[in-house]
């Protein structure tokens, strides 16, 4: 209803930016933005949104010019990673009947869960690594496969910003750089360890963030890069076969929030529910808007869905669906 286009059905004819503005009798706005991801990411996004407010504030001084310098270190016209990526996509594609819930949670909860996982952790978790490892753990016990009593291995994957990790000295990338800049980095757990421990799988999350590094960034722009993009790709294919696979992103951070059109903040930022009967299981952050929050946006099958929105401890920490509202005016 408030999107310019239906992003349920692909089209060859959309453009690469759709906008429909909503105006509504109360006096409030609700901007649609629809953007291909064939020219930009989250913090692509972000830059964008930002520097459209800001022209629309007259703030010429914070008005940007974009940045492709990255089709020079990262050319893309061969067709070896388009065939390698699509193998890999595919292998995380499931059937079944998909649908989207939200589940927020507010800064106080963010930190009381903060202060769980580092009690028996290494080290304090960031925020979005506590509640990927929430979710992930409360999607290994309430995934189908664990209720038919048939235990599976089950794959978490994050996507990663690549422009924070590159050498600022050598490569011409900034947050400006608008493109697809991003990593999939990946963590597992066997079938036979059937009930992690919350700190485990944190762990896990932040390993392999980490792996993620600017030593992997240089090999992508060498003669290895070839021998590293087949490796990620066999290495998912190969550990999502058989297994119950989740994928995360994060929009936090991107600076949403400040894209002031000159109404004030945003009270609202969301993504986009999705339908479909073959998707992957699908995770996106989002920041509240104090910026201490997270708003959970959970695509998976309907009763994958019904099982997270039913444990005990994903209830501890957050609430279901809640009013716009709650999510607007709880700073």
């Amino acid at each position: 209803m408030f999107l310019p286009v239906d992003v349920h059905q692909a089209s060859g004819t959309h453009h690469t930016g759709n906008v429909q503005i909503n105006v509504f009798k109360c006096g409030g706005v609700a901007i649609g933005l629809c953007a291909s991801h064939k020219i930009l990411d989250g913090v692509g996004l972000g830059v964008f949104m930002n520097a459209w407010a800001a022209s629309a504030r007259g703030e010429l001084s914070a008005i940007i010019s974009p940045d492709f310098s990255s089709v020079s270190v990262f050319p893309t016209e061969s067709s070896w990673l388009r065939e390698a990526t699509l193998g890999m996509w595919g292998a995380m594609v499931k059937p079944g009947n998909f649908v989207t819930k939200r589940f927020l949670f507010d800064s106080a909860s963010v930190a009381q869960l903060k202060d769980e996982v580092a009690s028996s952790s290494k080290g304090r978790p960031t925020r979005v690594e506590a509640v990927s490892a929430l979710l992930w753990k409360s999607f290994i016990k309430g995934s189908s496969g664990q209720r038919d009593g048939v235990w599976k291995a089950s794959v978490m994957t994050h996507l990663v910003n690549l422009r924070r990790r590159v050498r600022k000295d050598t490569l011409p990338i900034t947050d400006r750089t608008l493109c697809n800049l991003l990593w999939i980095a990946s963590a597992a757990v066997p079938a036979a360890d059937i009930e992690p421990e919350l700190s485990e799988l944190c762990e896990k999350v932040r390993a392999s963030i980490a792996r993620v590094d600017k030593e992997l960034v240089h090999k992508l722009r060498s003669d290895e890069a070839k021998a590293v993009v087949s490796e990620l790709c066999k290495g998912i294919i190969t550990t999502s076969d058989g297994s119950n696979v989740v994928g995360f992103t994060s929009w936090c951070k991107l600076g949403l929030y400040e894209a002031d059109f000159g109404w004030g903040r945003p009270v609202w930022i969301s993504s986009i529910g999705v339908k479909g009967c073959e998707m992957l299981n699908l995770v996106v952050l989002v920041d509240s808007r104090d910026g201490d929050g997270i708003e959970a946006w959970v695509s998976m099958d309907e009763s994958d869905i019904n099982a997270l929105q039913q444990d005990a401890e994903v209830r501890k920490f957050a609430s279901v669906d809640p009013s716009p509202l709650v999510c607007c005016f709880s700073e």
